[in-house]
């Protein structure tokens, strides 16, 4: 359907052609498809590498459920800003000027406004809205008929004091059943760790959540790839099978870690000439071959990727959250630590994943160590507060 009825503009290409799914494009169809005939809500957090069409995919997915499964069925497109939301609609408005009349006898695909209103598109005949809206302006996608949902780049969605992007998902959650042909896609490329989309996508990925967790590395973006030559500083169309050898002979621990994460020898070739003069944390903040790797924060990282991938695993939930609240009348200071209890929020900012043990009376048994974080400001850190139980360390 995509390579015979709908053009978009391709990077670097002078004019529109035809959408044919890459690499990247056809594993993350998998994923869709393998719910989709399962019977199964498609609810995915996609984590994206850049330039390889993921937003694209998904945008025309949902409107070849519109235009050939699935009549009276609306959408919502939201983005941090409208206008993010907007560029993606005008891919869906340019494919259907462009879509083939034969297919439905001669009657041309038409998005027309919906009613009155400015953010609404209807598709003629098939009965299905698509809206736009923005993290900004929450209220103006609220509706109770909603059956897919597309969030843009969920990660650079930024919180304000009256609401948040969690607060955005639970006004569209309660919209969207739990039922087939339902889609809700929240993509975007990592934006550090510790925000709204990176706790989505690791609650998806330990089968915490309703949505499937899918990540595309570099390694599977065609364009990432340069054939093998003895002297990297020539170009070349084909590797000439009598350099493997050699090239094999070179790889580094974390080449031969690519390796066997599914990266071929011309990607890893790629990476190498890439990667010189490059900082080795930038590289793999932009070009990401784990999960662990896009979250990564910006700095030299300690410990080796592999070893953090095994310890991600074994991270839980924490056992309880909440807030540390003072039943004290007074307003005097002195009597603000007094009468502490901890009351439970599902919203606090407390979170703790085991309670002290008093089962055995130890003097100084645990060592509190505080990371201050940087004030009240929303893109500050938060305050880390860690305790480490020194039983065992005791004689």
């Amino acid at each position: 359907w995509g390579c015979t009825q709908i053009k978009i503009k391709l990077k670097g290409k002078p004019k529109r052609d035809y959408l044919v799914l890459n690499r990247a494009q056809r594993f993350y169809l998998t994923v869709l498809e393998k719910l989709r005939k399962a019977g199964m809500p498609i609810f995915i957090v996609l984590l994206k590498a850049r330039q390889w069409g993921g937003s694209t995919l998904t945008q025309f997915y949902m409107m070849w459920i519109q235009k050939l499964h699935k009549s009276h069925w609306n959408s919502v497109i939201v983005g941090d800003v409208e206008k993010q939301s907007k560029v993606v609609l005008s891919m869906y408005e340019k494919a259907c000027e462009d879509y083939d009349t034969f297919i439905d006898e001669g009657v041309p695909t038409v998005l027309k406004p919906f009613g009155r209103t400015h953010d609404i598109r209807e598709l003629e005949g098939r009965g299905c809205t698509i809206s736009v809206g923005s993290m900004v302006k929450p209220d103006k996608i609220r509706s109770e008929d909603i059956s897919m949902a597309h969030f843009t780049e969920f990660g650079l969605w930024k919180a304000t004091d009256n609401k948040s992007p969690d607060d955005v998902k639970q006004s569209i959650e309660g919209t969207i059943l739990d039922d087939d042909y339902s889609l809700w896609v929240i993509e975007s490329t990592a934006k550090g760790v510790g925000n709204s989309f990176h706790t989505e996508y690791t609650t998806a990925k330990q089968g915490e959540s309703k949505f499937t967790a899918v990540f595309v590395p570099w390694f599977m973006i065609d364009m990432y790839s340069r054939a093998i030559t003895l002297d990297p500083s020539k170009r070349v169309r084909k590797t000439n099978p009598e350099v493997y050898p050699h090239f094999i002979q070179s790889m580094s621990d974390y080449e031969w870690f690519l390796w066997n994460e599914g990266a071929t020898l011309e990607a890893i070739n790629w990476y190498r000439i890439k990667s010189l003069g490059v900082d080795e944390w930038r590289m793999k903040s932009e070009y990401p071959s784990t999960d662990i790797e896009a979250f990564q924060s910006t700095g030299s990282a300690i410990f080796k990727d592999e070893y953090l991938k095994e310890l991600y695993n074994m991270c839980t939930k924490p056992d309880k959250v909440g807030e540390i609240v003072s039943t004290s009348n007074g307003f005097n200071k002195s009597e603000y630590l007094s009468n502490l209890s901890f009351e439970p929020n599902s919203r606090g900012h407390l979170k703790m994943w085991a309670d002290v043990d008093k089962s055995i009376d130890m003097l100084e048994r645990y060592l509190v160590t505080v990371d201050l974080g940087k004030g009240d400001s929303s893109a500050a850190d938060n305050t880390i507060v860690c305790v480490f139980d020194r039983y065992w360390q005791q004689a």
